[in-house]
């Protein structure tokens, strides 16, 4: 299995090279979510120069999603880093996958856990793409990593070790809507470790994940057929890359690998909160941060810390030839698997007189494969060496490092890079100047014969919800204009993907047409199944070149990331009907970890629950697709004052999401997206949709009600 070592500095990047890492993967700043924790453009050229002799492979992170007028920018900044080196990209835009995959053709491109695939179809989706290798969540367990690499085909990558998001099957906007707002909207800021309250409990709780570590299971992932294992040393020292990248190397390839106490021990002194692989193992709910456990690494003593050791890894085979003649200087080449060549003349040899030993070819041969201390190793020594001539072992040795080093020189030039134009894409400019309403209800109390009397073009409800209660959307059936769309969970692993779609295809009889989905991977199983499918929240569509994707998917609609301002939602090229998300508390993250459970110890669906910041303020939490759990804003994004700049952005609709509200509360809300009343919430923000925002976005003052013209539509 190949080791890949995920690190935010170039000393880090050093320590995991020499710690035995295949590939090193870094964040490319202002392109990653992993924010200063990544490298600029000057940086990756170093670390390319550095990288490439040793036969190391560099993968770079791009995984936000990227703003239309953006996008060109983006693909020129990964063809540069592909001129320097880098031989593959990590990315959660689909639009960016297919575009850096026919810019450059012969590049890999990786699919990042951050996209949400979590099942073998998302997987065969990702590979018509262009996807080369998926990056597999951390929450899947071990028969959830089988049935995904059985009908993948595409390569598969497990993380074995480090810090893991909680979300799985939606981006995290935890840092950006809630407790730490960022001026780059998706940066993480691990705002999971904050203290939450919960109920009446003061002692918090916190909603992050223990460290992973699966340095007890990689004989399972090898014969699970896990291509390559990572460890996560972002925003982590040298000291800790070097040390984690050198035990999983030792435990990959050392005939005596470490013990079982070894590592324990190294993960005590690096890692004081402790580990866990209840993920792997099926336990979820033993995967949680405790509140007590500490959350930063202490200082570990010099004599402790990992030392680079004096040898490094030796990656790079060569075949090595040398000729001896008298009265020429030595003739020594090398020759490495891509076709470098390097060839040094040295000493001359002297005749083999008293006191000096023959150089035979025996003794020449055995000195060419002593490459000790560089990246290589000799697989072939051919030598011819005339009889009675003597060398000193110095000279041989001088004219060996001699060619290493030009060997070195050579496979440092970064290889050729074949690159193809990209298509232009056909502008396509929006008709809609009156966007309807789309809303979303999590419960059958918020609908009423009111709401249905207002005609809104979409109704989303969880489809668990119709099929509980199908009479309940009888109203908006019968006003002649609503088409009802059930919402798939964010999350539909291969275990549950039989029953939930067979569920999802009994509601035909309802004469259900229409599903939303959160998930790149529930794109092909509904289309199959013959529903026009709605992109929802989760997939944070951002550029034309995604919309495009998910067009060619088969896809009627998709609603547009919350992250973008007005301008840039101008900007986007509208090939495919469009929803804004105008109202709602924003999903901030899915945990497959119930944590209604984690908080209060006992899991209640049927009970309003939520987390409470320091400020008092109430992030609600919900369940879906099972004991899943979804957590929301604490404030609701509220754009009722802005009807009139709304009908400039050429959106479909306005998405309006309802999850805490009343029946009462859904019908005032609707109301005045139509321009027929004043009402406003009082926790509200604006987001990002406004260019002067701050933090988590622009929050109004504390009072009920707003004053001014509300628009109309």
């Amino acid at each position: 299995m190949e080791l890949v070592t995920c690190v935010g500095s170039a000393a880090a990047l050093r320590a995991a090279v020499a710690g035995g890492a295949d590939m090193v993967r870094i964040g490319l700043r202002n392109y990653c979510r992993t924010g200063s924790r990544s490298m600029t453009e000057e940086e990756f050229g170093e670390s390319a120069a550095y990288c490439l002799p040793r036969g190391v492979q560099i993968c770079a992170v791009m995984d936000l999603t990227v703003p239309a007028e953006r996008f060109p920018g983006t693909v020129d900044a990964a063809l540069r880093l592909a001129a320097m080196g880098v031989s593959s990209f990590c990315v959660s835009d689909p639009g960016l996958l297919r575009a850096l995959h026919m810019r450059m053709p012969d590049i890999s491109v990786q699919v990042s856990a951050a996209m949400g695939i979590h099942d073998s179809t998302g997987a065969i989706l990702a590979a018509k793409f262009g996807a080369a290798r998926l990056l597999l969540p951390p929450q899947l367990s071990r028969d959830g990593i089988e049935r995904i690499l059985q009908r993948s085909p595409i390569a598969g990558e497990v993380m074995v070790f480090g810090n893991a998001c909680l979300s799985c099957g939606m981006p995290c906007r935890l840092a950006s809507f809630g407790l730490k707002g960022s001026d780059s909207a998706e940066v993480c800021t691990r705002a999971c470790l904050e203290s939450f309250g919960y109920a009446s409990r003061p002692d918090g709780f916190r909603p992050a994940l223990r460290p992973i570590s699966l340095a007890d299971h990689l004989p399972e992932l090898e014969q699970l057929g896990v291509h390559a294992v990572s460890i996560s040393a972002e925003g982590r020292n040298a000291d800790f890359a070097g040390a984690f990248t050198s035990l999983f190397y030792r435990l990959l390839h050392d005939r005596k690998p470490p013990s079982r106490d070894e590592i324990y021990a190294l993960i005590r002194r690096y890692v004081p909160e402790g580990v866990s692989d209840d993920y792997f193992i099926g336990a979820p709910e033993n995967a949680l941060l405790a509140n007590d456990q500490p959350v930063r690494s202490r200082r570990i003593p010099a004599a402790q810390r990992f030392q680079n050791p004096e040898e490094e890894p030796q990656r790079v085979p060569v075949a090595m030839s040398a000729i001896l003649r008298r009265g020429l200087p030595i003739q020594l080449q090398a020759k490495d698997m891509d076709g470098h060549v390097a060839s040094f003349s040295g000493a001359v040899p002297e005749a083999a007189r008293s006191g000096k030993r023959e150089l035979t070819e025996v003794l020449l041969r055995t000195q060419l494969y002593n490459t000790l201390g560089t990246p290589f190793y000799c697989t072939e020594a051919q030598v011819f060496a005339e009889p009675g001539l003597s060398l000193s072992s110095l000279d041989v040795s001088r004219v060996r490092k001699a060619v290493l080093d030009r060997l070195m020189e050579l496979r440092a030039v970064p290889p050729s890079l074949r690159t193809d134009p990209l298509p232009p894409l056909l502008r396509c400019e929006s008709a809609y100047t009156t966007p309807e309403l789309s809303l979303s209800v999590r419960k059958v109390t918020q609908l009423s014969s009111s709401l249905a009397a207002l005609k809104p073009l979409y109704l989303h409800v969880p489809m668990e919800v119709l099929a509980e209660d199908p009479s309940s959307i009888t109203p908006f059936w019968e006003n002649g204009h609503t088409r009802i769309c059930a919402i798939l969970p964010p999350v539909v692993p291969d275990a549950d993907a039989v029953e939930t779609y067979r569920n999802l295809s009994t509601l035909k009889q309802l004469h259900i047409e229409d599903v939303q989905i959160h998930s790149l991977s529930q794109l092909g199983p509904a289309r199959i199944l013959g529903f026009r499918v709605h992109c929802g929240i989760g997939l944070a569509v951002s550029n034309d070149w995604a919309l495009r994707v998910l067009q060619d998917g088969g896809a009627s609609s998709a609603t547009l990331s919350p992250e973008l301002s007005f301008s840039q939602l101008r900007q986007l090229s509208k090939c495919l009907d469009t929803e804004l998300y105008a109202y709602g508390r924003v999903p901030l993250l899915c945990s497959e970890t119930c944590l209604i459970k984690a908080a209060g110890g006992s899991c209640d669906c049927h009970k309003a629950c939520g987390l409470l910041d320091k400020a008092g303020r109430l992030y609600p939490v919900q369940r879906t697709g099972g004991c899943r759990s979804i957590l929301y804003s604490a404030d609701k994004l509220f754009l009722g004052d802005r009807l009139r700049e709304l009908k400039t952005l050429g959106v479909r609709c306005l998405h309006l999401a309802f999850t805490t509200e009343n029946a009462r509360e859904c019908f005032s809300i609707a109301e005045r997206y139509l321009g027929l009343n004043t009402y406003a919430p009082n926790a509200k923000m604006k987001g990002y949709y406004e260019e002067n925002r701050i933090g988590s976005g622009f929050r109004f003052s504390k009072k009920t009600g707003s004053s001014g013209d509300a628009g109309a539509i």
